[in-house]
């Protein structure tokens, strides 16, 4: 700001003018964070020890990115440090005003070697957090028509279309749509156990949702598919039914099993009796704090940690561990209510041939 701003903000305080001289003081000091800001849609006054700000907001998020702005002036090593007591923004006009969910389309389509999406998104950090797992398939070719569209419930909304993209980023030629509160994903699995894994990524989608799940398992051949197809659905609806969908979480940078799990983990080797003779993979999750090989070793632990509590509880099925460290949120890493989703373990029914393949058995 400068010693000459420094100087009047010491008069503001400690000065003959008082309160008057705090007003000024907190006024000249929005309008710089306007300035260094480049907001040229706002304007910034004083009244007491309120910012009051007019203008023509493009958005809701636009609008609430200055007063995050105005906020820091609180936090700034200066003598009318925390001297803000609120932003008022009635004069402000929000020219595009935020979409509900209802009203929302989005869609992902993959062929070939060519992703295409198109509809809304709610913003560009939520557009390039929806694409990261795609971005780490070079040879994939992306066809990006999105377009912006502020969105109410952002967050839910997102968790919803990172666990449908989660899920046909491992899948082969398919589809996601979005159509208000209905997800519909299609796509085609030469493997049982991607199958599966996409279908527990789009459960793991927040509530409130329709999800529609449509994928082609082209691991089935011949008349025996179809008894091999019906006692995994079996094995997996008791699945279902015993964790009632809850996921089984974990305390940050931690692999143990609390109260709550041990209780989930004894009904869980309950209803899988249904499972005998069927291999369930118990897949590890983190969230994306600390680094990548810190992350896989840590989802490593905890499915092991589960694997060596049901092999006390149940010899009807036999597990594998897989880890996947932070590679597949099912929710924003941005949030602690997000983070606290990705820690977790998902329970995958694959057949009993399948002997260890893509796992990471301890």
């Amino acid at each position: 700001m400068g010693a000459g701003f420094l100087i009047f903000g010491a008069l503001a305080v400690h000065g003959p003018f008082g309160a008057s001289a705090i007003e000024a003081g907190l006024e000249a000091a929005a309008r710089e964070q306007l300035r260094t800001g480049g907001i040229d849609w706002a304007s910034a006054e004083a009244n007491g020890r309120r910012i009051v700000l007019n203008g023509s907001a493009p958005d809701r998020a636009a609008l609430g990115d200055v007063i995050d702005l105005i906020a820091t002036i609180n936090s700034a090593d200066t003598p009318i440090a925390r001297a803000i007591a609120g932003v008022d923004t009635t004069g402000v006009v929000i020219l595009a005003e935020d979409k509900l969910i209802d009203d929302y389309r989005f869609s992902a389509r993959i062929d070939g070697d060519r992703l295409s999406i198109s509809g809304g998104v709610p913003d560009a950090t939520t557009r390039e957090a929806l694409l990261a797992p795609f971005l780490k398939t070079s040879a994939l070719k992306i066809s990006d028509d999105t377009e912006i569209a502020p969105l109410s419930a952002k967050a839910v909304w997102a968790d919803a279309a990172r666990a449908g993209l989660a899920a046909l980023a491992i899948l082969g030629d398919g589809a996601l749509v979005i159509d208000g509160f209905k997800v519909s994903i299609s796509g085609v699995a030469d493997d049982g156990a991607v199958a599966d894994a996409a279908e527990s990524m789009i459960a793991g989608g927040p509530a409130g949702f329709d999800y529609v799940v449509a994928i082609d398992r082209r691991d089935l051949p011949g008349l025996a598919s179809e008894d091999k197809a019906q006692s995994r659905s079996l094995c997996q609806s008791a699945i279902n039914r015993s964790v009632n969908g809850r996921k089984l979480t974990f305390a940050a940078n931690s692999d143990q099993l609390d109260a709550d799990e041990r209780a989930m983990l004894d009904t869980f080797a309950m209803e899988i009796r249904a499972c005998a003779g069927l291999k369930i993979a118990i897949e590890g999750h983190t969230d994306s704090t600390g680094g990548a090989a810190y992350n896989l070793q840590l989802s490593e632990r905890r499915g092991y940690a589960v694997k060596r509590y049901l092999e006390t509880r149940t010899n009807e099925s036999v597990f594998e561990t897989r880890a996947f460290g932070e590679t597949r949120p099912i929710a924003s890493n941005s949030t602690n209510a997000g983070r606290q989703r990705n820690r977790r373990i998902d329970f995958v029914v694959i057949d009993a041939e399948i002997q260890n393949e893509g796992a990471n058995a301890p």
